[in-house]
């Protein structure tokens, strides 16, 4: 019981300062300091793994919950040092809440949103046990957690600074729009080239991250992996929904969302009895309710048609299912096909990317 406790202590106060971090966080992401934020991150991590090397010991539940107290802490320490040396503001407890009251429209319809997210996201989890067996979860839940990692790396790199930088000087629409349309019409093609990378070398790719016991992974990978890449474009729209302060409207649009996928993915499961046409009608509600978020985003915020939006959607969705289709049924798969494939999905990458940047520096410029 007291072992028990003492991981739950750890962690408890990992949360802590997780949730007092956000403020220096948000300061230096308002002052653009991503190169410190990066940095204070590394070192963190880097320091975590010193003190486990450290305290090693044979218990990985204990050494995983040091990480989540470590990581946290001294990235709080070094935000908070860097933000007192800018601002000269230290911490302090104190009973005036009119900071909190000034934002409190934002906290309420950030915290909707989350949470409606959040159910939408993780209710097929608990849907996958009830109507089959926690097997084919861990199956589930793997390739889901597999198709996310080009997501989150993208995200991760990207998201943070799209606020900060829109809102600074006042939310400009024009300027925001440019931003908006780079950002779409890049990362859409980097998604749909992951997208092919991964079922062309599922089989490959399960094998090195997950070895063999979980090579049914590979289809359900590869059926996820459709929706990637309007996926991928709709992970930015929370940075633009903010910084026009329209954090209500991202909140309707998650609630019209929620109704949709909610009812059907409810519906799948009591009638299909195979998770592969449940995995199959997943992958297609979140290709609708991102398609949904995308053109509601480019209509509220900028005024473009939604008509517009649907026919781009939907002729570069034909278009990337051709060339899978293509791709798929005359190219078999195989060590010398992974490395190929891995060649030229670096350079497809690397271009789109650079694109991009290229795009928006000029746009800054």
């Amino acid at each position: 019981m007291n072992y028990d406790v003492g991981i739950i202590y750890f962690m408890s106060v990992g949360v802590f300062f997780n949730i007092i971090l956000s403020v220096p966080k948000s300061l230096l992401y308002l002052s653009s300091k991503y190169y410190f934020i990066s940095i204070s991150l590394i070192i963190s991590e880097l320091i975590t793994l010193g003190v486990i090397y450290i305290s090693y010991t044979t218990d990985s539940a204990l050494l995983l919950s040091l990480k989540f107290l470590t990581i946290p802490f001294f990235t709080f320490i070094f935000f908070y040092i860097y933000c007192y040396k800018i601002s000269g503001v230290s911490y302090s407890i104190s009973k005036d809440f009119s900071g909190v009251y000034s934002i409190i429209d934002f906290m309420k319809n950030s915290f909707g949103f989350n949470c409606l997210n959040y159910l939408s996201r993780n209710l097929d989890n608990l849907l996958m046990v009830r109507f089959f067996d926690a097997f084919t979860l861990g199956i589930y839940e793997k390739s889901y957690s597999l198709m996310k990692y080009p997501i989150q790396l993208l995200t991760s790199a990207v998201s943070p600074a799209i606020q900060p930088s829109l809102a600074l000087n006042g939310f400009d629409v024009g300027f925001a729009n440019k931003c908006y349309n780079i950002i779409f019409d890049n990362l859409i093609y980097v998604g749909f080239i992951t997208s092919v990378f991964i079922q062309l070398n599922a089989e490959i790719i399960v094998r090195i991250i997950l070895g063999e016991t979980w090579i049914d992974v590979a289809p359900v990978i590869s059926i996820l992996s459709i929706s990637l890449p309007i996926q991928i474009v709709t992970s930015f729209n929370g940075g633009f929904w903010n910084s026009a302060d329209k954090s209500n409207l991202q909140f309707r649009v998650s609630l019209v969302n929620f109704c949709i996928f909610i009812p059907i993915l409810f519906i799948s499961f009591f009638y299909f009895d195979k998770m592969m046409d449940v995995v199959f009608v997943i992958s297609f509600l979140l290709i609708v309710t991102c398609s949904y978020a995308c053109v509601q985003i480019r209509y509220k915020l900028f005024d473009i048609s939604k008509v517009e939006t649907l026919f781009k959607l939907i002729y570069r969705y034909l278009f990337f299912i051709f060339i899978s289709y293509l791709v798929l049924m005359h190219v078999e798969s195989g060590l010398l096909v992974l490395f190929i494939s891995i060649i030229l999905f670096s350079c497809l990458f690397i271009f789109w990317l650079y694109r991009m940047n290229l795009e928006l520096k000029k746009l800054r410029d």
